[in-house]
Formats: structure tokens, sequence, C-alpha cells
């Protein structure tokens, strides 16, 4: 038995010993981001200035959502409620602490701590409202509702009690009040999966539209009340048909209002605040007409965006223009408002009598346009209500249309501007400004047959027309039209000077796959204004082939590095970034922060380098090591490496585009991190919905001065992929349907930001719509849309924003990762648009989602890998080969750009265009050097498995040795 013993614990100790080896060297792999989430990223502490940009912060959150809220209906001016009318009943599961969304799910998903939360409850209560305890107590002891935290079940559970629950309450309630507030929230985000396409209970309906459940709840409601106000909180936009239903008298739609947002609905339900928001998608009925819905899923490892340009409120009003509804009948009308509920851009106010007129334009009506024509609008804004508010002027787009020609949207979006608050009878002038590149069209496949292939004006009337939204002209004098003679063809940017080509299209096509799928045997028709009928999408695209798809996916693009030689590496020149205020130079560890050395900023070298083209550069980069270099490159997880050689500190990256937070799902895992230093903001599906520069640049400026405080230099944000489709579940991280307008304010936030030091990373390029992540997705599409459309607001924020970062998507464009494509990174963002800084990687994990080789990467023009883990990175630089050495080198002048770009940005902002606000000043970062605690844990493990291990072991063979011993002396007796 002894030694039955001694064979089971030797066994023991040896499994434990193996798992623990494993375990340890997984350990070592992710040692960086175990450290932070066990033992903190470094104390910040809190200090006085902290508390004051805090509370201005708060207060914005509360004035963002206020701008953001889109009134869609209200039926003989229900809303504002009467003094007499602060009793509510209200009802649906969204209305309680867990049902009531303030933020999405995953990485732009923002942190909120307790003491800064405010519910939908809460927030009416603070404002002055009563609300009835009995019905919120049937919602509250519901079981099986949506949990509270995402990753404890189904985000997609519904949940509203059987009417029955309210039968003995109905004559309580309405004793209460005569007004119910119902509130309906549909969650969704980051790798929950896509909106579901069938309910529980119902598989004749999606995700998207009201439940059996809901449905019952509001006809009850109905018939009880006199007043029915619909509060819609949710992250899609849904069908919202039963808001036509007679008894509706008011609808909301509010979002995900961040910490504190939640207080600007009781305020505009009593009329303190006048609604002003805009939606930021088109809204219809059912999903029957949208040509995204057959292909808004990946399906082997592939998505094909088979509409073309047409999607959104793009492919509604063509369709319209085209005569496509005719004969379509529902409930709710005949052609397109039997198909379209509300018009994108639309929103209504309490008043709603702003009037408009244009009074001036730099280029007359009828005049005639040129490639460099510059198009200036001044329009006046006259508030004829009795009720303080603002008002949104957009301005669109008819460009002719020739059929089997350049395909074109009958209604695009060019410019928007919105007043601030005007009181009754006061008036504002508000500027839209354009260019006539911003009107042309993108002809990949020379449709017009000039021989052309780039942006292009046919031959015909331009007619730019002022409109309450998409499909409704404000007034017939509103319009201004422009002629084009003979072809009008870029063929360099107007604002860089660089080459516009195809590089996506035809035999030229980067990796030598188009985008589009025509040689990867992708069966696709896209569809074409000049037959919707026969093209409109109607199942998924097929599969493509998979060889040809390889062979793309594995280039290692050499072409332009052949003759490349290598770098120099640890020469010294005395250029550092920031060094001791006593002239001498840092050390790494003062750089990174743990003896917090008295450093100072080399401002000269700082104003040298802010020229990308300064011979400076040259002997500056030739300081680096080749390990540095490496490290700079393969090691930016949630911050950029610090580096001796040049003076350069350590800078801290975050994640979450609605405000910085610690949300696991991102991989940031800062688990001590003091979350009360941040403010967390409405989502930005709801911030795009303001249609409000202005705002969004404040928001902008007020994350950066948070940044500067709590010694955060880079933000992943903002978010500018598009609402391709309602049933994409990561909606609410983006801004809108339309680049121009998503463009727009995120050039405004970014320019904010810069204001404060702080630098965005623009993400994700390109066409990486889906909610679960995409790695390794072959993404298919028309040259055509993805210019037009999926670059344009990487474009305009680059141009307006100066943008000086990105974050490069996890899918591939057509077959070729988007962070090695070449084509993309070099040829149109660097080299078509003039950008200048760093890209990233989106989440690498050390090895990449779905293949993120650097060696790929560096030659395309990727700079950095989102790698938090202190070891490397597979397939990492080979810094012996001269191609990944130049490259890398390069990579390192791009991240360095970026901070020193900010810096002087911020340095050099002019204080006085600021209205109220206060600028922080650019600092060195430092964050406490944390001690790995955790590794003794690991250790003393590791030494009693092996210790174990080499006792059971010894013990055995002693025993075995005597047993041995034994049964010898009895074979010799």
């Amino acid at each position: 038995m002894k030694k039955i013993g001694l064979i089971i614990g030797v066994s023991v100790s040896a499994l434990l010993s193996i798992a623990m080896g494993v375990g340890t060297g997984i350990a070592k792999y992710y040692e960086s981001s175990i450290t932070s989430f066990m033992c903190g990223t470094g104390e910040v502490t809190q200090n006085k200035e902290n508390a004051e940009t805090l509370a201005e912060s708060d207060t914005l959150c509360q004035n963002l959502e206020a701008s953001s809220i889109v009134l869609l209906k209200n039926s003989n001016q229900a809303l504002p409620l009467a003094s007499n009318e602060r009793s509510l009943n209200v009802f649906g599961y969204g209305a309680t602490a867990n049902g009531f969304l303030l933020k999405g799910v995953g990485s732009g998903s923002s942190t909120i701590s307790e003491a800064k939360k405010v519910s939908l409850i809460s927030a009416l209560t603070k404002e002055g409202f009563s609300v009835n305890e009995d019905i919120l107590a049937v919602y509250n002891n519901l079981s099986g509702a949506r949990p509270a935290n995402p990753s404890a079940g189904n985000v997609y559970n519904l949940a509203e009690p059987a009417l029955s629950s309210f039968d003995s309450l109905w004559d309580g309630a309405k004793s209460f009040s005569d007004v119910a507030l119902f509130v309906i929230s549909r969650d969704g985000g980051e790798n929950v999966g896509e909106m579901p396409k069938t309910q529980t209970g119902n598989a004749k309906k999606t995700y998207l539209e009201i439940s059996d459940a809901e449905q019952e709840t509001l006809t009850a409601l109905e018939a009880h009340f006199g007043k029915v106000i619909v509060l819609l909180n949710t992250t899609n936009t849904m069908h919202c048909g039963f808001l036509n239903d007679t008894g509706v008298s008011a609808a909301l739609s509010v979002g995900l209002p961040g910490q504190s947002g939640a207080l600007a609905i009781p305020r505009i339900l009593k009329g303190d605040v006048n609604p002003s928001g805009k939606t930021t998608d088109i809204m219809t009925y059912s999903h029957a007409y949208d040509p995204t819905y057959a292909n808004n899923a990946v399906s082997s490892s592939s998505i094909c965006y088979s509409e073309g340009i047409y999607y959104g409120y793009k492919w509604y009003e063509t369709a319209d223009k085209e005569n496509y509804f005719t004969g379509v009948t529902s409930d709710y009308g005949t052609g397109y408002d039997a198909v379209v509920q509300y018009p994108f851009g639309y929103g209504l106010n309490y008043g709603n009598d702003f009037s408009w007129k244009i009074k001036s334009t730099s280029l007359a009506d009828g005049s005639a346009l040129t490639k460099d024509s510059q198009i200036t609008f001044t329009v006046t804004v006259t508030n004829n209500s009795a009720v303080t508010g603002k008002d949104v002027v957009e301005l669109y787009l008819n460009a002719p249309y020739s059929k089997g020609g350049i395909e074109k949207a009958a209604v695009q979006l060019v410019d928007f501007a919105k007043t601030t608050s005007l009181a009754p009878g006061s008036s504002q002038d508000l500027t839209l400004s354009f260019g006539a590149y911003d009107l042309a069209s993108y002809d990949a496949y020379d449709k017009n047959g000039n021989g052309s292939a780039s942006y292009e004006l046919d031959p015909g009337d331009y007619v730019l027309s002022l409109r309450s939204d998409s499909h409704t002209l404000k007034d017939k004098s509103l319009q201004v039209s422009y002629k084009v003679a003979d072809d009008i063809v870029y063929d360099a940017d107007p604002t860089s000077k660089g080459a516009i080509e195809n590089r996506f299209t035809g035999t030229t096509a980067y990796g030598g796959v188009p985008i589009d799928g025509s040689t990867a045997s992708v069966n696709v028709t896209y569809m074409s204004r000049a037959d919707f009928s026969s093209t409109f999408p109607k199942a998924q695209a097929s599969t493509p082939n998979s060889s040809v798809v390889q062979s793309a996916a594995t280039l290692l693009y050499n072409d332009p590095y052949l003759s490349v030689e290598m770098p120099t590496y640890g020469e010294e020149h005395d250029l550092r970034l920031v060094r001791k205020s006593d002239g001498a130079v840092a050390s790494y560890n003062e750089l990174f922060g743990s003896s917090k050395a008295d450093l100072v900023f080399n401002e000269d070298l700082f104003n040298a380098l802010g020229d990308y083209s300064s011979a400076t550069w040259e002997q500056f980069l030739n300081q680096l090591t080749s390990d540095e270099t490496k490290k700079l490159v393969e090691l930016g997880g949630f911050h950029t490496q610090a580096a001796e050689s040049i003076g350069k500190p350590i800078g801290y990256d975050y994640d979450g585009p609605a405000g910085f937070n610690t949300n696991s799902l991102t991989g940031n895992w800062n688990g001590s991190q003091d979350t009360t230093l941040w403010t967390a903001y409405p989502s930005e599906a709801l911030l795009g919905c303001s249609w409000d520069r202005t705002m969004l640049f404040s928001m902008g400026f007020s994350q950066g001065k948070e940044g500067a405080q709590t010694a955060i230099n880079g933000w992943y944000a903002p978010g500018v992929n598009l609402h391709r489709s309602a049933y994409t579940a990561r909606n609410y991280e983006y801004y809108s349907e339309d680049g121009v307008l998503s463009g727009k304010l995120a050039a405004r936030v970014i320019s904010g930001a810069k204001a404060n030091g702080l630098h965005c990373y623009l993400k994700h390029l390109v066409v990486s719509e889906e909610g679960p992540n995409p790695g390794g997705v072959n993404t298919w599409l028309t040259e055509q849309n993805l210019r037009e459309n999926y670059l344009k607001p990487f474009e305009i924020a680059v141009k307006e924003g100066g943008a000086n970062a990105m974050m490069s998507a996890f899918n591939r464009l057509g077959a070729s990762w988007c962070g090695a494509d070449y084509g993309l990174l070099t040829g149109i963002v660097r080299n078509e648009w003039g950008f200048k800084g760093s890209i990233v990687t989106d989440w690498s994990q050390g090895g990449g989602v779905g293949g993120m080789n650097p060696r790929q990467g560096v030659r395309a023009g990727n700079d950095l890998w989102l790698n938090p883990n202190s070891s490397g990175i597979t397939g990492g630089l080979v810094m012996t080969n001269a191609a990944d050495a130049y490259c890398a080198r390069q990579a390192c002048k791009d991240i360095l750009y970026t901070y020193i770009d900010t810096h002087n940005y911020n340095k050099n902002f002019d204080d006085s265009t600021l209205d109220g606000m206060t600028k922080a000043t650019t600092s060195i970062t430092f964050k406490n050097t944390v001690y790995p605690w955790w590794w003794w844990i690991v250790g003393s493990i590791d030494v009693v498995c092996f210790s174990s291990l080499i006792t059971f072991g010894t013990l055995l063979t002693l025993n075995l040795v005597k047993s041995h011993r034994a049964k010898k002396k009895e074979d010799v007796a």
C-alpha cells in the first residue's frame, strides 16, 4: 500500500508540476496584463484641479445628452408636461436600475463608478418627479430578466411581465397619475453576437421590433392613461411602427446616457430643456426593404457589402427617386411613407418654428464649378416660436445621374451646422462650407467612359438644398444650383496633392486580389441604380476561393524596400525629448516614472521635430538602439514604450470612445485604477444625434484634460465605423450611418483632445462594422463604396481634425489584413491624404487575432502593435533583416511624431478661442512602478509542486530499491 501511495503521489505531483510549468510560462507571457490586473498600473492621486475638471465634465455629460435626445413624436403638444403632471406611472423593465442602459458592451463601454451613476428613476426623482412604486415593484421582482452584467448571461433577453401582473394596480395607477412613461431598452455591443433576427417566443419578429409582451403592455397603457410617453433606451435603431398608435402621445429616443446624462430626460419632459437632437440613422418600419439585411453578418469568414453605395438614407432616398416603392402599401401609408417612418436627420422640438434664409453664397446660383471651387453658404436661422431652442441646418447634394453611369445616391449630406440656444425672435448666422471635390463621385470602373478612374464630376446640374431631414426640403427658396460643362477629374488630392488612383480594383489591385472579389470567385452582383429590382441583394454572397485569398493574406510586400540599407543604431547626438532639469540625461527608470525625477521638455527639439521632413529626424532616430526600436513597435499595448536613448518617457494609452475605461473586455485590465477620476459620457451613437460640432469639441477637450490629470497620453477613440445595418451589434460605439456626419464630428473631438495634449487613435480602419471582432474576415465591396462611405470619416478627420493617430482593423480589406495593406495605409492614408502619425493595430495579444503579423504590418505602414504582453510577439520583427529594420525605424518615427505633434498642438493652441474652458498643459507622464507580488504566489506553488515531485520521486525510488533488495534476498534464500 505504501508503494501505491507513493506512485499516486509521484503521478499527482508530476501532473501538477507540468501544469504549473505551463501555467508559469503563460503567466510570463501575460506578465504585464496580469500585473496590471492584480496590482494596478500605479497610483494616481486626485487633486483639486482634477476635481474641478470632473465637475465640469459631469455637467457636460448632461448637456450632451440634452442636446442629443431626439423628439420623434409629440401629438397635440403632449410634451412638455404641465406643472401638475409631475407624478408618473413608469412601465418597462428598461426603467429599472438594472434594466435602464447607461452604456453598451465591450471596448466602447465606459467605466461608471457607483457614486456617479444616475439611473432613470433617480434622475426623475432628483428633478422633482414622483413615481408609482407599486408599478416599479412588479419589474424589480421580475425573474429571468436581462442581466445587469453582460458576462453573466444573454444581453439580448427581453423582459416584460405578464399583463395580468398589473390587474390589481390599474385603479391605483390611474388615481396616481394620468401619465404613463413606457421605457423600451435594447442592448448590444462587442462580441455578444449580432442583433438576433428572431425573438424568443415569436420567431417572426426580430430583436429590433417590439415584443408581443411589450405591445400588450403598451396597448393597455393607451387604454388606461390620457398620456403615454415612450422612451427608447437603445443601442440600435428599432423598427417603431408602434409609435404611430394614436394612443402614444409622445416619444423620445434617449440612447445610452452615460453616468449622469439621464438627468436631461426629466428636464426635457418638464420643458426646462427644448430637445434638439436629430436622427443619425434612417428609421424604417421593418427590414423588408433593407439591402444589407441578407449580408449583414459574417458567413464562412467573409462578409460582402453587396448593396454597393446604397445603404441607409442613401438607399431609401434613391430608391424613392427611382420609384422603387411605387405600389408598396402598409398600415402606415403608400410608397416611401409605407417604408420609412423617420428620415435621416429628423427630429422635432417644442415650437417647431425656425425659419431659414440664405444670406449669401460665395459662388452665385447658376455659376459654373471648377476643380478648385470652394463655396460658403451663410444661412440665417430665426426662432419664430415662443420657446428657446436650437436648430440644425442640413445641406444636401442632388448630383446628375445617367443610367448605367457612375453610381450616385439621389441625396447625400455635404455639410451641417447647429445653432446655439436661440431665444424667441432671435437669429444666428451659420456658415456651411464645401468644395467641388466634396461633390465628386469615385468612378472605380470608368463607367462614364472618359478613360479615368478617380473622383469625378460628370457634366450637369449640381443642386444644393437646405433640408430639415434627408427627405424634406425646408423651402423651395433654399436651393442653389451649379453647373459642370465638361468632366472634372481629380488626379490629385486637392488638400495634400497626393496622386489619386485605383488601388483595389482590377489588375493593379494591391495583393493581386480586387476588393470586389472578382478574381476570388465571390459570386456577387453589386446593387446598381440602373436596375434596383434585379440587383437588390436577396441572399448571402458566396464563399471566396481560398487559394487566391490565402496568397494575398500572406503577402510580404517587399517591393518598396528592395534596396534599403540597415539603419544606424546607437549614435550619440545629445538629442533628448526630455531630460533632467539640470540638463543631465534621464535613465530608463526615471523615464518610466519609478523615481519621479524632475524632468523637463526639450522644447527646441520638439519644435524641430514638429516638421516631419526636418533633417534633425535622421540624427534623432540614429540614437535608438535596435532593441528599443523593436520594443517600441511590438510592445504597444495600452502604452508606448520609454526609450532612454532619445529621452522618451513612457506614454499611457486607454480605450473607451465614451470615456476612459478599465473594462476587462478591452484588455486594459487595470484592476486598481481609481475610476472615479474619469467621466463616462453618452455613447457615440447618441452624441452623433447632437449634430453639434461645438459640443463634440468640448467633449474631446474635457477628455484630454482628464487624460492630462491622470497620466494618460493616448486614447483609442473616436470610433468612426458606420451604421451599415441596424442589426450590427456594435453600432452604439459609432456616430452614424453617414461618413460626412461621422467624420466632421470626430474631427472636432480630435482637435479638442489634442488641445489638451491627448492624441486620438481614430478607429477602426476600415470596413470593420461587425459586432463580433472580425479577425481574419474577408470584407468584399467596391472601391467606390469604400472611398465614398467607409473611408470618408477617416479622410475628414485627417484633413479637418488634424488626426495624427489611427487604429487598423482586425478584418481584411478584400483578402488583405487591413493592418498589412500597403494600398490602404500607405497608398491612400499617407500618400493621398497626407496623414502623418502612427497607426496601431487592434488588440493583438502577442500573436494577433486572425493573424496580425508584424513583418507584414510594418511594410504596409502599420507602426505599433497593441500587445499588452511583455514577452514579444509571435512572428516578430527580424532586426537583422534590412527591410524589417528599415520599416521598424520608420514606424518609430511615426510613433514619436504623434507624441511630438500632439505636444506642440497643445503648446501652441490659441486659448482665446475657448469659451469658458481652461486648457491643460502637456506634462511628462508618471505612474509609480508596480511591484508584481503575485510572482511570489506563483513561485511558491511552483516550489511546492516540484519539491513534492522530488520528494515523492525520491521516496518511491528508495522504496523500489528496498523492495528489489528484499526480493533478491528471498531469491538467494
